[in-house]
């Protein structure tokens, strides 16, 4: 079986039985994602550059990664299995060279124009619903060219010019520590069960998930007893 990653219209997924630890996607082009994954899945996104980290033992696979606002043009994908093997992921593009590429529209003298594979830019700027998945249905009027005065419907697809923010990339919850690692803040008590990160302030609360009842813990901290066992030693 080919280890592949698809790009369809709206979401990325993956085609593999290989349980993975991580992957690493690199991409070029402007867009706002969603993760699909669990809770405690990671989704790290950077410039030019995806993270998926996960971060439980169970032999679990989830295969519909995120879903994606703009253009998601996928350079390159790999892929590390839970033996920590690396292996590279080939990617299926038939969205971006099917979906909405050959279209035709009406010319002032009325003949089609059609859209070739040719004509298209690779120049992001100028990228239409070719690879854009974000565009919407404006109606316009523009002159018939008869020099009467009069006005033609025409349809266009516009663009957005900003994106809306990442979603569902900023908390891991689903942790689980066994009292060694944290402290709820303002008690000395160990605290044993289930908590959650948030990633950009790297807050760490009770519970699986954000809650009402959520507290900030702590990480627990040693005690110096360095200074404790010289003393001991010098009233000897």
């Amino acid at each position: 079986m080919i280890n592949t990653l698809n790009i369809d219209k709206h979401n990325v997924s993956l085609q593999t039985e290989l349980h993975y630890k991580a992957i690493e996607i690199i991409f070029q082009g402007k867009l706002s994602i969603k993760s699909l994954l669990p809770n405690d899945y990671l989704l790290k996104k950077g410039v030019g550059k995806l993270i998926i980290l996960k971060f439980n033992q169970n032999e679990e696979l989830f295969k519909d990664l995120f879903s994606y606002t703009g253009a998601c043009i996928i350079i390159e994908a790999t892929l590390i299995d839970s033996e920590l093997n690396k292996h590279k992921l080939s990617i299926n593009t038939n969205y971006l060279t099917t979906w909405n590429r050959m279209t035709t529209t009406l010319k002032q003298d009325g003949t089609q124009l059609v859209k070739t594979w040719e004509g298209l830019s690779d120049n992001y700027e100028k990228l239409n619903g070719s690879i854009r998945n974000d565009g919407y249905e404006k109606t316009i009027y523009i002159d018939d060219g008869t020099k009467t005065n009069t006005k033609i419907q025409q349809k266009i697809m516009t663009y957005p010019n900003t994106y809306k923010k990442d979603r569902n990339i900023k908390i891991l919850g689903n942790q689980y520590t066994d009292g060694a690692k944290y402290k709820e803040k303002g008690k000395n008590t160990p605290y044993k069960g289930l908590y959650h990160v948030y990633l950009d302030t790297l807050k760490v609360m009770t519970g699986e998930m954000p809650q009402e009842s959520s507290k900030q813990l702590l990480k627990l901290t040693k005690k110096k007893t360095k200074g404790l066992v010289r003393k001991i030693r010098r009233s000897y």
